[in-house]
């Protein structure tokens, strides 16, 4: 009798016990569910920033022999950017590549820009009107594609760091992600 008693006291620890490993186990398992889908979501927007950045890329050579055959100059740091910069270089976006890339388009752009919005040459030529309205719209996709990946970046690090399960993704040396 005090035997049976004292069993089922240990059938019902025992019940309890196995709720919390089964919580435990399902909290893992939507923990894992989420760094993979912020992971492919990473991905998603890291190509819609890949494609606007080659985009962009594309126009400013266009913009250049636009500049130049009106009989404009642009420097000679910018024409080397233009010719060496490769859609390859956008690639991954957490690379040194891309970084470093990013800026000389960044650079480009911003001389570019300056040429085509003060010229009085090029004020009234409907292909620069083209050029201008297509970099205003893959700037707007970039900023878009970017804000995505940067907070599909902050979700991807919150659950890799999430208290219970951390030490999964530590387990398999699983980095936080930076923002761009």
């Amino acid at each position: 009798m005090i035997l049976d008693s004292w069993l089922k006291g240990w059938n019902i620890l025992i019940f309890v016990l196995l709720i919390l490993v089964a919580l435990y186990l399902l909290t893992l398992i939507v923990n894992i569910v989420f760094v993979v889908s912020f992971k492919n979501m990473m991905a998603r927007d890291n190509r819609g920033i890949r494609v606007s950045l080659s985009t962009k890329l594309d126009i400013l050579r266009k913009a250049q022999e636009v500049i130049v055959a009106n009989g404009l100059k642009i420097t000679e740091k910018c024409a080397h950017s233009l010719r060496y910069l490769d859609s390859e270089d956008f690639f991954e976006a957490q690379t040194e590549d891309f970084v470093t890339s990013t800026e000389e388009l960044v650079m480009v752009e911003k001389e570019i820009s300056g040429i085509l919005f003060s010229s009085r040459k090029l004020a009234k030529n409907d292909e620069v009107e083209l050029i201008k309205s297509l970099l205003k719209d893959v700037n707007e996709s970039l900023k878009t594609s970017t804000m995505a990946y940067n907070a599909d970046v902050l979700g991807y690090n919150y659950w890799i760091r999430f208290t219970p399960c951390k030490f999964i993704f530590i387990l398999f040396k699983t980095k936080i992600k930076k923002t761009i």
